[in-house]
């Protein structure tokens, strides 16, 4: 994991990824030059469950913690089951699409909560 991000669409977990061959989804399966890589998704996925305990404990549904992967250089809008996949160019517009989920002041409780717990 790369990125916390905490706003009013919710909690984004980032990785992001500069693979040297296009990530392709096939079958529910994550793979770049035709190769597996779903263990990257594996691990994001693990993160992603932590960020929605630390989110659950103030009381707020996990529905507002989405995993992102983001792909440097690439130009990629695709899914993997819950797992955004999206080129770096694309999300900005991506976020700023999302539907408000989160009041002001939940921001910075959730902020406080989840982030401490993964600052190193």
């Amino acid at each position: 994991m790369d990125m916390l991000l905490v706003g009013p669409g919710g909690v984004l977990v980032v990785d992001v990824k500069n693979w040297r061959s296009a990530p392709e989804t096939s079958g529910g399966k994550l793979l770049a030059g035709g190769e597996p890589r779903d263990t990257h998704a594996a691990k994001l996925l693990a993160v992603t469950k932590a960020a929605e305990g630390a989110v659950a404990s103030l009381g707020l549904p996990p529905v507002a913690v989405q995993p992102l992967m983001v792909f440097a250089g690439r130009r990629v809008d695709a899914g993997l089951g819950r797992i955004w996949l999206l080129g770096e160019h694309e999300v900005g517009p991506a976020l700023l699409a999302e539907r408000r989920r989160l009041r002001t002041e939940s921001v910075r409780a959730i902020a406080d909560q989840v982030v401490g717990p993964f600052a190193k």
